[in-house]
């Protein structure tokens, strides 16, 4: 029985508090500062009263997508079921439109399960290192360059070099 009365009493504190909510949204929307809109709802202070006005706005908010997702999901399943005694009669198109339509409907509804997403980042160690490791084969190819350099001279004097032009 306490059980029963207590339960109603935090419903009904509840009400209260949300028709207080609604009131200093009105009061806000007619222009009124959340000192005045405090001071008028006998609220602490005007801190409480931006708490009531978010609080209010939030709620509103979230009554408007519940109410348009019913509306959409109500449109899907008339869609839904002018497609599907052709889709169960094996036609491939309405089969299709069927799948989709269940798909966007379970999107709307959240019952897919969460799409996992591998994300990476880059720290400055990370570029640090590809420098050093970018310097590292640049000195090879200088080292690589200078070698060959040296070999093609071991090879050729300057005698060896002959003028002359192309003729085609």
């Amino acid at each position: 029985m306490a059980t029963k009365q207590a339960n109603a009493a935090g419903s009904r504190k509840m009400v209260l508090a949300r028709e207080r909510d609604v009131q200093a949204l009105n009061l806000r929307k007619a222009g009124m500062s959340y000192e005045r809109i405090a001071d008028t709802l006998e609220l602490s202070n005007r801190g409480a009263a931006w708490k009531c006005v978010d609080r209010a706005l939030k709620a509103t908010v979230q009554e408007a997508a519940d109410d348009l997702r019913s509306i959409e999901l109500e449109r899907l399943d008339e869609l839904f079921k002018a497609a599907y005694q052709k889709a169960i009669g094996g036609y491939m198109p309405a089969i299709d439109r069927c799948l989709m339509i269940m798909d966007r409907r379970s999107r709307y509804l959240g019952l897919d399960a969460p799409v996992k997403v591998q994300t990476s980042s880059i720290t400055e160690e990370d570029i640090l290192k590809a420098i050093e490791e970018l310097n590292a084969q640049a000195n090879a190819m200088e080292t690589a360059a200078a070698e060959a350099r040296a070999a093609i001279g071991a090879v050729m004097d300057d005698d060896d070099v002959v003028d002359g032009e192309v003729v085609d």
